[in-house]
């Protein structure tokens, strides 16, 4: 199978390592991926693009990074080429590329959403901070990888942060009331109508992340499970929003154990792609172009992962994944080859996650 992964992200990096791992695959790509065959490719450029993908006769284009979606590239390709796409559509872009827009979506629909507000000018978010409860989370509307959401305790803090988004070109801010509680992020792999579980993970200020569900307390997890996943899977059919591959649900979850929304994911988090490359253990290929066909449901029951937990943590030199049969023995592992600023990261997510 010849594949093409766009993205320079690690995410986009260690997909196609992942692809590459099949001797049977030819795998092409614009990251720093040794293991594919580097392209310079101008994706702004569609003709250009079109014309390598018919004439390689790419079977699987994968558009991980979220500047590639909304472009009409995945609609041009499928429409002059046989080549599968798995990214967002044009009709369900925004939902990825909006954090107002899932947001708005998710309370449309009835799903409990931590309260926010959407500002176009610096003025507005700034009278709007005058009255606000703290602490606040204030981040880029559009999402974006460089800009993480931050929490701030003060009005001098937020204020300095809604002006600092401001003047870097972000052309509309978001402020929204901060929960304290654990993320946790669903994993599933769609076809257009069925969903297949994958996994879930929790974690810890975006730092770390395990697959190890034992953090999250049992009534969340039958919430997420049994009525917030389906009833926002039933929102997509109902708005004709055909989407085809990986789709992860973000939530936070409080002490108290209330499930609040939190975004939409197409493919998977940085941290959490090193999971999925330790757990999932179908051809990725094969189960992304069964999604976009619709042939996942005559071909499979379900979709192979591994009983093994995983860990994955954020370092400043990079993401670092281990996997083993019990967490406590990937901590001692990654402890054993890590800094003391490391370890302190880790003591504090253990900490946090046995005492939640």
């Amino acid at each position: 199978m010849l594949c093409v992964v766009i993205g320079k992200s690690d995410k986009a990096k260690k997909i196609a390592e992942k692809l590459a791992q099949n001797k049977d695959n030819i795998v092409f790509a614009n990251s720093n991926c040794t293991a594919a065959n580097q392209i310079d490719i101008n994706v702004d450029n569609l003709d250009e693009f079109k014309d390598f993908i018919a004439a390689n006769e790419i079977n699987l284009l994968l558009l991980i990074d979220e500047n590639y979606f909304n472009q009409g590239l995945k609609e041009e390709i499928e429409a002059c080429t046989d080549c599968m796409v798995i990214s967002p559509d044009n009709s369900i872009a925004p939902l990825f590329l909006n954090n107002s827009t899932a947001k708005k979506f998710a309370y449309k629909n009835k799903i409990l959403t931590p309260k926010f507000a959407v500002f176009e000018k610096e003025a507005a978010a700034t009278d709007y901070l005058q009255t606000a409860d703290f602490p606040l989370i204030v981040r880029p509307d559009k999402i974006n990888g460089l800009e993480a959401p931050r929490a701030f305790e003060t009005k001098k803090k937020a204020g300095e942060r809604v002006e600092y988004l401001f003047q870097t070109g972000n052309k509309k801010v978001l402020i929204e009331n901060f929960i304290d509680g654990i993320i946790c992020t669903k994993y599933l792999l769609v076809d257009g109508t069925l969903a297949f579980n994958l996994f879930q993970t929790v974690s810890y200020f975006d730092e770390v992340s395990t697959n190890n569900d034992k953090y999250i307390k049992e009534n969340a997890k039958l919430k997420i499970e049994n009525e917030i996943v389906p009833a926002l899977l039933d929102a997509f059919l109902e708005e004709d929003y055909d989407y085809r591959g990986v789709l992860g649900f973000k939530f936070i979850v409080d002490r108290e154990g209330n499930v609040y929304f939190e975004n939409f994911l197409p493919f998977f988090s940085d941290l959490d792609t090193n999971i999925a490359i330790n757990l999932i253990e179908d051809e990725l290929e094969k189960i992304l172009i069964d999604s976009s066909t619709g042939e996942l449901n005559q071909n499979k029951t379900e979709i192979k992962i591994s009983p093994k937990y995983a860990i994955s943590i954020d370092t400043k030199k990079g993401i670092v994944t281990e996997s083993a049969n019990t967490m406590s023995k990937a901590v001692d592992i990654l402890k054993y080859e890590a800094d003391d600023e490391l370890i302190t990261t880790l003591d504090e997510a253990i900490k946090h996650w046995e005492n939640h």
